[in-house]
């Protein structure tokens, strides 16, 4: 095991008055000399007392220094969590920012929209109205209606204005006039668009919407009773009696108990019916002896009506002329 001194050599020497006041801080060497003549007449006890007390000084210096450093970390950190919005204040701040503002859309008011809106005015034709007191009525002088008869034959065509036609006048915001427009059904429209002193013209035609429809009735009293009561107008009833007209005799021919069915053509614009249109197919039963007719359009453009042979409906006269008096009156048992 050895001597006990000689195995811990470098703590005793630590020990010592001179290892202590080596220790020193090197900012104090004219302390070292005194301090040694004092360290000198100190025993071991009062060494360990010595170094204890310096070391508590050291120790109550740092730490007060280490806790306020950390004290003013917490305060930095609890000034900073206490001015920090919230979303609804972040979200109202970034509505009110510049920037947002330069981003968001600007949306025009009711009121502006309402400025912006065209204004306009239509008028209906009626028996013995003229050009010049329709324009009057809109507000426009006989400049205007001469500038307008001006712009080609659409224009000159407006001095023939047919009753139940309508002219539409168009103004923007400032109250100027921005298109005259001639609607002669709602399939055909003809636009005068004003250009200086001058009138462009636009015509627009638009197609209609075609629906084939399928009709079917028996004939108690009448063929203009049953055409009714099955849906058919009069006009389109009327078609069908001229179709079989070569064949049949609808003034004496019509029994009780006869029978037909049609496919014809109706014709809608945004939804609404405009009117009837041709007749597709059709079959009438007179007498239990059925007849057939198939419409057919010919390269040059003419129609005509078929039996399921090709032979034509149409004789060179009908059995009987037609009209709806005689499609109407009842027949006799």
């Amino acid at each position: 095991m050895g001597n006990p001194r000689n195995a811990t050599p470098r703590k005793a020497a630590m020990r010592t008055p001179a290892a202590f006041a080596a220790a020193l801080p090197k900012f104090a060497p004219h302390l070292k000399k005194s301090t040694l003549k004092l360290l000198g007449k100190l025993t071991r006890i009062h060494l360990v007392v010595l170094s204890l007390a310096m070391c508590s000084i050291v120790l109550a210096v740092t730490v007060p220094f280490g806790e306020a450093r950390k004290n003013d970390r917490l305060v930095i950190d609890l000034t900073l969590n206490s001015e920090t919005p919230s979303t609804e204040t972040l979200s109202s701040e970034t509505l009110d920012a510049p920037d947002a503002l330069e981003q968001a859309p600007a949306l025009p008011s009711e009121a502006q929209a309402k400025i912006e809106a065209p204004k306009i005015e239509a008028r209906k034709v009626k028996r013995g109205d003229t050009l010049s007191g329709i324009f009057a009525s809109a507000g426009l002088g006989a400049n205007s209606v001469q500038a307008v008869m001006r712009a080609g034959p659409e224009g000159r065509a407006l001095a023939t204005l047919m009753p139940g036609e309508s002219i539409n006048f168009e103004f923007d915001y400032l109250g100027d006039i921005a298109r005259i427009s001639r609607v002669k059904s709602p399939l055909e429209t003809i636009h005068f668009i004003p250009d200086a002193d001058e009138y462009q013209i636009e015509s627009v035609a638009r197609q209609p919407e075609i629906k084939r429809i399928h009709r079917s009735g028996i004939v108690d009293s009448s063929l203009s009773l049953a055409a009714e009561k099955a849906g058919l107008s009069a006009s389109t009833t009327m078609n069908m009696a001229n179709i079989f007209g070569g064949v049949m005799d609808f003034a004496l021919d019509v029994r009780g108990g006869d029978r037909f069915t049609i496919i014809y053509e109706e014709h809608f614009i945004d939804g609404k019916k405009l009117k009837d249109g041709a007749i597709v197919a059709a079959q009438y039963v007179n007498a239990g002896k059925p007849f057939n007719a198939f419409r057919y359009v010919h390269s040059n453009g003419e129609i005509g009506y078929y039996n399921e042979e090709g032979v034509s409906m149409r004789k060179v006269f009908l059995r009987a002329p037609l009209d709806f008096t005689r499609v109407s009156s009842s027949f006799n048992l």
